[in-house]
């Protein structure tokens, strides 16, 4: 049962000339909003507008659910386009002052700007008729978490799973810049889901902080001599009306209450004890008393309260004594380090708080551990300064004695330090070489040993006594066998065995006494190795290195952190990814607990985190770790060159993701910077504006469409003039256009000429281009399979001609794939790329069962490392399912394309084309089936499916997306 918590008379207190309310001092939009079920007593309702019956907007309001400082909110129903039931929340009548409505539009925009599956959403808003702002959000019987938990008797384990969302939907509101300021059970409402694990939302976010002051063009201020948000659940430095510092860590501490208050059934403070103190009182004990243990605090309630008790242990099914032992041992360490009163000592963030309880759960070490005597130690020293005064004249004396013995450990830190700037030296020198390794490009260097010792066979054959025919034979049998060499795997060779391997030996030889210089040329060496993708050297070397750092430093120490997050990375794709990837997991909690949040090795693990999340296809995973990336890098002011590819990378997931604005957004601000940076780092520029111009051109908007071409023009010729146009670079770069310019010919009528002939060029150019080398890159063979594709969508001529064009096609496509197949690994990237082409080359030309065969090997490949929900995933089973209903197996490609809907609606935005584009494959074939058999099941299923993409039109034409129904074959 929820409730309002309104206060009542005596909870008020006057305290200079403020009213302050005790038990909930708010100055946002009080309790009840989204996701509230309980009525509210009448007789505490003020006169308002509305009343059951009235619309506003598209809504009949229902009845009245709750109601807050001065928001109210109503049940309420739409007919059109759908029916559906919302929590519509509107101002109150009298409350329309310029500083409440900044505060109800602060909520209103703190709630839009966030995507969370446990945040409440907001689906609509406008003007009531009497001028007054109101908001429109999802509807759901829930309560309070606490009275949830209790209610359904949750084991401690099962409220810890539950209260980890709450650290989650937190950690998202963080990265968008919200702060809550007002978090409590009463804000945490939760629910049962059928078939699942219960599940909550966050509301209430009325108070809320943006901490980038960019919510509202309203201004909000906190009033002087007032306090934002509930006391039980409130900060120190939220306790401070004239504190300025109150961030992240402020809602931390309030998560610590929560999690205190779920697990023993008590707050840390009597709230009766809190609310009979005047406004001062308050203050000191949450600044100064600290709250007792969990353990302790369910201890004395046992001897004095047992029918609370009694309680605790029904709603728990576990005895208190029990509980008290099993709190002892590790687990009210985590509500108590988010309690800390200095926020330096609290997690650092919600999902540093929500993995330790990960931690918990599974059994590892916490980051969390009980104060130590240092901290406690400064604690009694700030309360009790002047008797400790006296004591430090004591102490000096005996630091005195110390000091002789001190010295002699000074000789042998200059050694050290010494030691340590003949490692940085020689460190330096390593990079050098390994950057300038790295700069050749494997794939150009193998390519040309390989066109060199071809070159060399040649002469030698011109000097034979061959015939001219004999050695035209030999010369192609040579270069075919050439042709099936990888090339990148020979320039390696080479590296590895007349470099790097001598640089191992020399290490192990040369500096076996110094460990510092020792492990640090290990360390570069196997950087070098995993930057050419031979992990296994690399983890050996980086486990050795570990070994030397933490015989010499210790475990916590920067470089045998450093040692061991690259030791764990290179074992994250193997089959011990998962042990690799909570190594990986760990050494972030540790630096961002030594180090800081904000720290270059912090960041860097959190670069790691990203990659890996976004190689297994957890797309929206990896943008929120590059969310918090690159705000904390901007913050601490990180070198523009990395950040500039963070927004970049950012960027490119947000384009994988559906979300093209957001993508647009950040890629302009990457363009802006990168552009700002003297000299221009080319390679940098060429990689944004790639990226910018494969978003603009998939937008609706017409400008931005050119505007996209031509960023992908500048792009290639960046790229051209930096690296030649024989480079893969180049051959990349020349196809984003081709294939951009050729998908925009298919939709754009006027410009399709112009556009086709444009792309057909540059495809055309790359075939020449690669013709003409002894041995073409791989990016050669991607190009070819996009013209073979050009060709496919493309047709020309009479029936004849076209037949002809489409053979043509197919063998173009088979040619890149069976050379490509031959060089390089049968499941790396490029290759699937060029066979999923190939299988819409197959498609394309009426060869259904074929299509269908490659379709699968790549979705089986790529679901090894993507999500079901992925983008490219969808696109695999929607083309499948194609190819199934092209053989008339309707009932194969309609459970196909269920089964996917149900994938994208997870994990894609309710807006994304790619739920778009199989809503309305799926409603076409249940159409098309139902016709075909009548007595088939596809005719029961068709009003559901209309209705579900009715929805998802609805949410395109909110978002200002195109709505015409897409059913194209999807070729890469």
């Amino acid at each position: 049962m929820n409730h309002s918590h309104e206060p009542d008379d005596q909870d008020k207190t006057q305290i200079a000339g403020n009213s302050f309310d005790a038990n909930s001092a708010t100055l946002g939009v009080a309790e009840g909003t989204a996701i509230y079920n309980a009525a509210v007593d009448a007789t505490r309702i003020e006169a308002v507008f509305e009343k059951a019956g009235d619309e506003i907007g598209p809504y009949k309001l229902i009845s009245q659910i709750g109601e807050g400082g001065f928001g109210t909110v109503w049940l309420a129903e739409r007919r059109v386009p759908f029916v559906q039931r919302v929590a519509l929340k509107v101002i109150k009548a009298g409350m329309d002052s310029r500083s409440v409505l900044a505060r109800f539009e602060q909520e209103r925009q703190a709630l839009a700007v966030m995507s969370h599956p446990n945040i409440a959403k907001v689906l609509d808003g406008g003007m009531t008729p009497s001028g007054r702002p109101y908001f429109a959000m999802e509807y759901l019987k829930a309560e309070s978490i606490t009275e949830f938990c209790d209610s359904r008797k949750l084991t401690v384990e099962e409220r810890l799973r539950l209260f980890e969302k709450v650290c989650e939907a937190i950690a998202h509101a963080h990265l968008k810049g919200i702060i809550h300021r007002d978090l409590k059970p009463g804000n945490v409402l939760a629910f049962d889901m059928e078939g699942e694990a219960p599940s909550l939302k966050v509301i209430d976010f009325g108070v809320a902080k943006a901490v980038s002051r960019g919510l509202s063009s309203s201004d909000v201020h906190t009033e002087v001599g007032q306090m934002i948000g509930t006391i039980d659940y409130m900060s120190p430095e939220q306790a401070d009306p004239s504190a300025s510092g109150i961030d992240t860590r402020s809602d931390v501490y309030s998560l610590g209450v929560m999690l205190y208050e779920i697990i023993t059934g008590a707050l840390p403070f009597e709230s009766k004890d809190m609310r009979s103190k005047t406004y001062r009182e308050i203050q000191r004990v949450l600044q100064e008393d600290e709250p007792p243990s969990p353990s302790a605090r369910l201890s004395t309630m046992a001897t004095k309260d047992r029918e609370r008790i009694g309680k605790i242990e029904k709603a728990r099914g576990i005895a208190v004594a029990t509980l008290v032992r099993d709190l002892k041992k590790e687990l009210e360490w985590i509500p108590l380090k988010a309690m800390r009163k200095e926020p330096r000592h609290r997690y650092q963030g919600a999902m540093s708080m929500a993995e330790d309880i990960r931690n918990y759960l599974g059994g590892k070490a916490l980051v969390a551990a009980p104060e130590s005597a240092v901290y406690r130690t400064k604690k009694f020293v700030r309360r009790h300064r002047a008797s400790v005064a006296t004591a430090v004249i004591v102490t000096i004396v005996l630091i005195a004695s110390s000091i002789i013995s001190t010295l002699f450990g000074l000789a042998e830190a200059r050694a050290r330090a010494l030691a340590e700037q003949r490692e940085r030296d020689v460190q330096r020198v390593l990079e050098f070489q390994q950057a300038q390794l790295l700069g050749i490009g494997q794939e150009e260097a193998g390519l040309a040993m390989s066109s060199e010792i071809i070159r060399q066979f040649s002469n030698s054959l011109s000097r034979s006594d061959l015939s001219p025919e004999a050695r035209e034979a030999a010369l192609r049998q040579f270069k075919e066998a050439i042709l099936r060499v990888n090339h990148t795997d020979v320039a390696y060779q080479l590296i590895r065995g007349a470099v790097l391997k001598k640089g191992v030996v020399i290490a192990e030889a040369d500096y076996a006494s110094e460990p510092f210089i020792h492990a640090g040329l290990l360390m570069t060496i196997g950087r070098t190795y995993q930057d050419l993708g031979d992990e296994d050297a690399a983890r050996d070397l980086f486990q050795r290195a570990q070994k030397l750092f933490q015989t010499s430093l210790g475990e916590g120490d920067r470089r045998t952190l450093a040692a061991r997050d690259w030791a764990a990375r290179a074992s994250l794709h193997t089959p011990q990814g998962e042990k690799a990837l909570e190594e990986v997991k760990a050494v972030l909690a540790i630096r961002r607990e030594v180090f800081g949040p904000d720290d270059v090795d912090t960041l860097e693990s959190m670069r790691a985190l990203a990659d890996f999340e976004a190689k297994a296809g957890r797309m929206a995973e990896s943008a929120t770790l590059f969310e918090e990336i690159i705000r904390i890098a901007t913050a601490v002011k990180q070198s523009e060159q990395t950040l500039v590819s963070d927004m970049s990378r950012l960027g490119e997931l947000y384009r994988l993701m559906g979300l093209l604005p957001e993508s647009e957004k950040i890629h302009l601000e990457a363009r802006a910077r990168v552009e700002g940076i003297t000299p221009i780092p080319q390679r940098l520029h060429a990689y944004v504006l790639t990226h910018l111009g494969l978003t603009q051109s998939t937008m609706p908007d017409a400008r931005k469409v050119a505007s996209g071409v031509e960023a992908l023009r500048a792009a290639l010729k960046i790229e051209e003039a930096v690296d030649g146009e024989q480079h893969p670079r180049s051959f990349t770069g020349r196809g984003n256009l081709a294939v951009t310019l050729s998908e925009l010919g298919l939709d754009d009528a006027a410009q399709a000429p112009e556009f086709k002939k444009e792309s057909l060029d540059l495809h055309e150019r790359s075939r020449a281009i690669g013709a003409s080398l002894p041995l073409a890159p791989n990016a050669y063979y991607l190009s070819l399979s996009d013209l073979a594709v050009w060709n496919l969508q493309h047709p020309v001529g009479d029936e004849a001609q076209r037949k002809a064009q489409l053979q043509d096609a197919v063998k173009l496509g088979e040619e890149a794939l069976r050379a490509l197949t031959a060089r390089d690994d049968p499941n790396g990237d490029e290759v699937l790329t060029v066979r999923g082409a190939v299988a819409s080359i197959h498609h394309g030309a009426g060869n259904y069962s074929q299509a269908e065969s490659l379709y699968k090997e790549v979705l089986t490949r790529r679901s090894a490392y993507w999500t079901p929900g992925n983008k490219n995933i969808l696109d695999l089973k929607s083309n499948i399912a194609h190819a199934l209903a092209a053989q008339n197996r309707w009932s194969e490609s309609v459970e196909l394309l269920t089964a996917a809907q149900v994938d994208a609606d997870k994990e894609r935005p309710l807006e994304s084309d790619a739920r778009w584009a199989v809503a309305n494959r799926l409603l076409a074939y249940l159409q098309q089936w139902s016709k075909i058999d009548p007595a088939s099941p596809a005719a029961a299923r068709i009003p559901a499916q209309e209705l579900a993409v009715e929805k998802l039109r609805a949410a395109r034409q909110r978002a200002g997306l195109d709505v015409k129904p897409r059913d194209l074959l999807v070729m890469r």
